[in-house]
């Protein structure tokens, strides 16, 4: 018998990882079942360290079957004022950055 790829879709969700503590929110979510989570970012990083964040959240995820999916930014890097610069700088950053939280995928949107 061959096996059904759509049973091996996770459940997931979204973390706002510019939360003051997005590794507790995630602690807290863990119990209602959800197999991936996606932190993400609007507009800027808000100051996040994302090593240090990377590792607070895998630690929170500790040993329950829960993936980081991917990261997410979300907002416009394709104009060129200062929140867009931002923009920009929080892609290039989350980029970078992805492997330390298990992840090679960088979602989000623009629009002009």
């Amino acid at each position: 018998m061959t096996p059904n790829p759509l049973l091996d879709i996770r459940i997931g969700t979204m973390v706002r990882a510019n939360l003051d503590d997005p590794a507790a929110y995630v602690k807290q979510i863990l119990p209602l079942g959800f197999e991936s989570i996606q932190p993400f970012f609007w507009q800027t990083l808000g100051g996040k360290d994302l090593p240090l964040l990377a590792g607070q959240i895998g630690e929170a995820i500790g040993d329950a079957d829960v993936t980081v999916s991917s990261l997410g930014v979300f907002g416009n890097p394709l104009e060129s004022g200062e929140v867009d610069r931002g923009v920009l700088k929080a892609w290039e950053t989350v980029i970078d950055n992805a492997h330390l939280f298990g992840t090679s995928m960088v979602s989000g949107f623009t629009g002009r």
